[in-house]
């Protein structure tokens, strides 16, 4: 584990020992928290963003590689295989642990989902 130090605002540093305080936490355990959610949610964003480029590239994906697993990284196709493990595998040693869309390309840019639930049985009125 690597230790690195940050210098916090002063402004930060009270909500944070406040913050801990009523939590009964430490504030190593509340900023690591908080990095860890900050880092989910710019991987989020970051795959939506291939996301968008996917459905952008969708017309020609489907003419080129119908069926195939495409990986899609900063909005362009970096690579494409029969089968989602082997391209996973390359991609991985190739970019490392970075978000890269991986996805099977079909006939439609976005796939529907239906799910069916039980029903209660229960009228809404």
């Amino acid at each position: 584990m690597t230790i690195q130090t940050v210098d916090l605002r002063p402004e930060l540093t009270r909500s944070l020992t406040e913050s801990a305080k009523l939590e009964k936490r430490t504030i190593t355990d509340l900023v690591n928290d908080a990095v860890e959610y900050f880092l989910e949610m710019r991987w989020r964003e970051a795959l939506d963003r291939e996301m968008a480029a996917y459905a952008a590239l969708h017309a020609e994906l489907w003419h080129q590689h119908p069926g195939q697993w495409v990986a899609i990284y900063q909005g362009r196709l970096v690579d494409q295989a029969a089968d989602e493990i082997t391209l996973v595998g390359r991609i991985r040693a190739q970019l490392g642990e970075v978000p890269v869309l991986i996805c099977q390309v079909g006939p439609s840019p976005v796939e529907e989902s239906w799910v069916r639930t039980p029903s209660t049985g229960r009228s809404s009125t």
